[in-house]
């Protein structure tokens, strides 16, 4: 009998051992989950759950961190671990509704928000939400209509901001480097960091064909667009920022857009922009656009 005492012993020493020595990975896990620390967080989660890997609590964070991460794949067993198990919170089963309506999974998505709809009510109405999305989805789900390929005069750059002018003509900024400016000798290399103006067309192929800078001359006129032209091609709204290579763009920098106006000539260029009447300091004021009036 004492034989048979002795591996049970050990058993339950070895057990509370590993119980032990595995929570600072746990406690570390919730620490960086708590400061969006997410990678982190998921390495020391997947620690955690070598020794434990039935634990409500780790399956349904590291799950989490994975959907914040945007790796709804990854989340998804980690997810169905903690559902498969008793005490799971109702946040962690509505975002695994909403990792499986992420991946288009939506009739198991529309059966897991009805079911917490029907048994939580502090998450009944947002659920009921949900599980009516999936179904206006579910609707829509059908073949495409047209299909979106990518221009060949794309760069690795920013190209953004299009907007369409007479004769066929798009215009949009760009931050490429390799194109100097109309009328120009100098290098473009001194563009580094700033986006500007380029103007296209369609080729016989239907392809847009190498761009041209809508201005002439060189380092004027930088950081503009997006731009808007009149219905009429005869006035132009820009918006113009401030920019700077090698400082965040976040509220506290000091970063603004604003809007001029000016009339255009036949190629979409313009001289003596006017600054919009409602800029302002301390806010922007970008992104215009005219009514069909103009």
């Amino acid at each position: 009998m004492k034989l048979c005492k002795r591996p049970l012993i050990a058993l339950v020493i070895l057990l509370g051992y590993t119980a032990v020595f595995s929570q600072p990975a746990l406690k570390r896990a919730n620490k960086d989950y708590e400061i969006s620390a997410f990678q982190d967080a998921v390495t020391s989660y997947a620690e955690f759950l070598k020794t434990d890997p039935k634990n409500v609590e780790a399956n349904s964070k590291i799950a989490d961190c994975y959907r914040l991460m945007n790796k709804l794949e990854e989340a998804l067993p980690y997810y169905e671990a903690a559902i498969a198990q008793q005490g799971i919170e109702d946040i962690y089963v509505f975002q695994y509704g909403l990792t499986l309506q992420g991946l288009g999974r939506y009739d198991p998505a529309k059966a897991v928000f009805e079911k917490l709809a029907t048994e939580s009510s502090a998450f009944r109405s947002r659920a009921k939400q949900f599980s009516e999305a999936c179904d206006y989805a579910l609707k829509t789900d059908e073949p495409p209509q047209y299909k979106v390929t990518g221009e060949f005069i794309n760069t690795p750059f920013a190209d953004f901001g299009v907007s369409l002018f007479k004769g066929g003509h798009i215009v949009y900024s760009s931050g490429r480097t390799d194109i100097q400016s109309r009328d120009s000798r100098n290098s473009p290399s001194q563009t580094t960091g700033k986006n500007r103006l380029f103007i296209t067309k369609r080729d016989k192929n239907g392809f847009l064909e190498t761009p041209l800078t809508l201005h002439s001359g060189f380092g004027e006129s930088a950081n503009e667009g997006p731009i808007a032209y009149s219905p009429d091609g005869n006035w132009v709204a820009i918006t113009k920022n401030n920019f700077q290579d090698g400082i965040r763009q976040i509220p506290s920098s000091g970063h603004e857009l604003t809007l001029y106006l000016a009339q255009t000539d036949e190629n979409g260029d313009w001289k003596n922009a006017v600054p919009f009447p409602h800029n302002g300091v301390g806010y922007s004021t970008g992104y215009p656009a005219f009514s069909q009036d103009g």
